[in-house]
């Protein structure tokens, strides 16, 4: 069993990885919604998701497609 510092840091380990993949489903919803759009013609609409994609996850791999789809 895991006394003090040792289950602190198990704990804190834990929370960051819920963190890291509520944050990346959260990004890759806002992209494939972009993603809808752009593909269906809604230009303007797609423009306006990718944007703020980029607000919120501006370092995520994808945030080049990103850019490149604003123009």
């Amino acid at each position: 069993m895991l006394v003090g510092g040792g289950g602190l840091l198990v704990l804190l380990g834990v929370c960051a990885l819920i963190i890291i993949n509520m944050t990346h489903v959260g990004a890759d919803a806002i992209l494939k919604a972009a993603a809808d759009d752009y593909h269906g013609g809604s230009y303007t609409q797609a423009i306006e998701r990718y944007k703020g994609y980029l607000d919120k996850y501006s370092s995520q791999p994808e945030a080049s497609l990103a850019r490149v789809r604003i123009g």
